[in-house]
């Protein structure tokens, strides 16, 4: 018997050839493991776990492979545990360099930044086709990034784009086509000839799925429905949501569906697409059963130009339609006879030689190499955490966390991280004091914005050796230390989404957003928030703290959820301190922290405190900290001035309240410790560090009541005092229930054993091995 051509250069004819099959459709998997298979390809490892999301409904796990591999039973396990889809462990792909030459993934994008990253054999990247106006090239420069795109380029041949159709590669950019390697699709053709098509259900079966969760299938089912009023029919394919209508069938068994196929009287394929098609009408064609299709889609390149099938217009479909309804036999036999020979293309013993070939392409290019363990051979990284604008406050010290979190995550997991922390080049806002808590070893940078316009983007692209081309008439940002402009940096962490112009891909970076208040206050003018929306998708990946801010990044700014990233959120280390003791002088006093941002709701917390007085009879005074505070009456801002007018207007205020300003840190802390409690009255945020730094001082706290705080009290179990943000003379009675049931609160502050299991070192790792991923 002759052997197949396909060999790998240097491989002993007697070793195994491995691949990793890294898909889970169902359909797919039946056609294209035989055809790895004929090529001697003897062992093979498909995974055990997809995601359940739309992208999958086609998509099932079979363990059959298993039996061919001959690997140790637990480094096995250790493969079967990963979700390849997302970010299998460092572990995983040290056993699949070990063993396996090859890797086939499908179009997923964190699939494919993680095999580009860490596999060191052929990754082959499976290209079935996209809706017409959308390129391969274009949504890869979107979903990994300029520095993903430059990633894949820098594998050389051992990246291939393995496209099904060999027409694919035409509209595409020329790293693509450099790397083409036609693998075409094909289908596992196995008719019932026990079972024919009989088509005694006289209705049109048309297959469109996702109706209620897809706006495109939506408009492909509107449009049906209008051509076809009037024609009985039914409509198939999986509904993650239900349809309010008969007629769609939903979900049905595998045995539902051939019955199906075998007895309704014909399919309606709408696609004009010239660059995808859909198994569906090649089962109908399977099935015996009748197949009407529109000109101009796949099928005509794959031999269906002269079938009587093939309609030109919607009236053409109509009129074919009702012949076949009615019963004519002598139109329907005519398209079934002639529409056999679209199976030729699909046809599993057509396209062998095709899989042969393109195999061996990739095998030659392929030299054996060792594999060693993948923490040998990554260099140390350098990591930039960039301030964007001028924070201050809470922005500031979340920044600073971070940064920290970083270097002592990528310590704890022995892969220690240079860390830089930079902020903007402005004396009068920062001084040393500002980063005297930052670890030593993390280095500290100041900065300024330079704005490119296009040409200087170009030139600077160049000069860095990337092919990515800036948009025409954008100007872009290029944070300019006065070294080497951060290129010295492996990742750029941007802390906050506030960028008013696109950022230079010099560098990956990732962006840590805290919040969407635009979403929910109206500070910003309309379309304002754009660049800010778009500089998060142009992030390759998005960490948010809360679950709150997680579902404004998805819903509100559009980010795809495998893109956003939930860390938990970091806590300052201020000094825990035990109950003050029984003797100790009562508080004078409570901190309320502020700024002049319009989501502070000052009016409201103004309202509140006259009522806490006047009717309450407080007896507690207000102390206001935080940035702008020392000035905050005399900003003029729309939204300050009724609480100034009320506090300028009302002497009990006026002698009651005390706006301290901004604090150093230092002097914060101590305001903050001989406090009666903090009071947040805040109306929609992230939630805020200051009641959490209370906590850790022995001081209670008064909230707000929104998601993000619920989620922060949860999460550190403060058990806050809650007010209705809406309700001055609610608020008033929290104030009032906090000054006299102090002693009561504070018991109820959580203990130091649980600071330690919400400390920045118990949480570093979890942000380390989310920046670790996008290195």
């Amino acid at each position: 018997m002759m052997q197949p051509a396909f060999q790998l250069q240097g491989m002993n004819a007697s070793q195994p050839k491995r691949i990793m099959w890294l898909l889970n459709h169902t359909t797919l998997r039946k056609s294209e493991i035989p055809q790895l298979v004929k090529l001697g390809i003897t062992e093979i490892f498909t995974p055990k776990n997809f995601p359940c999301d739309e992208s999958n409904l086609s998509a099932d796990v079979s363990w059959e492979l298993d039996k061919t591999l001959s690997i140790p039973a637990h480094e096995l396990d250790i493969l079967n545990q990963q979700n390849w889809y997302d970010s299998p462990s460092l572990e995983s792909w040290t056993i699949a360099n070990k063993y396996f030459s090859f890797v086939i993934i499908g179009f997923f994008p964190l699939q494919i930044t993680a095999a580009s990253k860490y596999f060191q054999g052929a990754v082959i990247l499976r290209a079935f086709g996209l809706g017409k106006g959308f390129t391969y090239t274009d949504i890869l420069y979107s979903t990994v990034g300029v520095s993903g795109v430059e990633r894949l380029k820098r594998m050389g041949k051992r990246f291939w784009f393995a496209a099904a159709y060999p027409h694919l590669k035409n509209i595409e950019g020329d790293f693509l086509k450099e790397r083409e390697c036609y693998l075409p699709l094909g289908m596992h053709i196995k008719r019932d000839v026990s079972q024919p098509w009989t088509g005694d259900d006289p209705r049109i079966f048309f297959v469109c799925p996702r109706i209620k969760t897809s706006p495109y299938y939506e408009r492909v089912y509107n449009k049906f429905r209008k051509d076809f009023s009037g024609f009985p029919h039914v409509v198939g394919g999986a509904q993650p949501l239900p349809v309010t209508d008969p007629n769609v069938l939903g979900f049905v068994s595998r045995e539902a569906h051939d019955n199906n196929m075998r007895r309704l009287r014909l399919m309606f394929y709408h696609s004009t697409e010239p660059n995808h098609i859909h198994y569906h009408p090649f089962e109908a064609i399977q099935a015996g059963m009748p197949l009407l299709f529109m000109a101009g889609g796949m099928l005509d390149l794959l031999g269906g130009k002269n079938l009587p099938g093939r309609c030109r217009s919607i009236h053409e479909a109509r009129k074919k339609a009702r012949l076949i309804l009615k019963g004519n036999k002598r139109f329907t036999e005519a398209v079934r006879n002639s529409q056999t020979r679209l199976l030729g293309s699909v046809r599993e013993e057509n396209l062998g030689h095709f899989w042969e070939v393109g195999m061996q392409k990739i095998a030659d290019r392929l030299k054996p190499q060792a594999r060693p363990h993948l923490t040998a051979v990554l260099k140390r990284p350098r990591i930039a955490v960039l301030l964007p604008v001028e924070y201050r406050g809470g922005t500031l010290r979340a920044a600073k966390l971070v940064a920290e979190a970083l270097h002592v995550g990528s310590r704890q997991s022995s892969e220690d991280a240079d860390i830089v922390f930079a902020h903007l080049d402005n004396p009068k806002l920062y001084n040393d004091k500002d980063f005297e808590d930052l670890p030593q070893d993390i280095q500290q940078r100041s900065f300024n914005w330079r704005v490119y316009d296009t040409a200087m983007a170009k030139r600077t692209l160049r000069y860095a050796r990337h092919t990515w081309t800036p948009v025409e008439d954008t100007s872009y940002y290029v944070p300019d230390d006065g070294i080497k402009q951060f290129y010295d940096c492996d990742l750029w962490v941007v802390i906050s989404d506030r960028l008013s112009i696109p950022l230079l891909p010099l560098r990956p970076y990732m962006a840590v957003i805290y919040d969407y208040l635009q979403r929910y206050e109206n500070f910003l003018p309309p379309g304002n928030d754009q660049p800010y929306i778009n500089a998060a998708h142009a992030a390759q990946r998005v960490l948010v703290t809360t679950k709150f801010t997680q579902q404004d990044a998805i819903q509100y700014a559009g980010l795809s959820l495998d893109k956003v990233k939930l860390v938990p959120m970091l806590a300052p280390k201020f000094q825990n301190t035990a109950l003050k003791p029984s003797g100790a002088p009562s508080p004078a006093y409570f901190l309320w922290t502020t700024n002049a941002s319009v989501h502070k709701n000052h009016f409201n917390a103004a309202l509140a405190l006259d009522e806490y007085y006047k009717r309450l009879n407080g007896q507690l005074q207000c102390y206001v900290t935080g940035v702008d505070t020392h000035g905050l009456l005399q900003l003029g801002t729309s939204h300050l001035q009724p609480m100034a007018q009320l506090v300028d207007s009302n002497p009990s205020l006026k002698k009651q309240i005390h706006w301290l300003g901004d604090l150093p840190d230092q002097n914060y802390q101590t305001i903050l410790q001989n406090a009666a409690f903090l009071w947040h009255p805040a109306r929609i945020d992230n939630g805020t560090f200051s009641v959490i730094e209370a906590a850790r001082m022995g001081v209670p706290s008064v909230s707000s009541d929104y998601p993000a705080m619920r989620e922060i009290d949860t999460n550190f179990g403060l058990n806050l005092c809650w007010a209705n943000f809406d309700d001055p003379k609610d608020m008033a009675r929290q104030l009032k229930w906090m000054e006299e049931n102090l002693l009561e609160a504070r018991k109820n502050l959580p203990s130091a054993q649980a600071w330690e299991t919400t400390s920045m070192e118990r949480q570093a790792q979890t942000y380390w091995k989310a920046v670790r991923e996008c290195l």
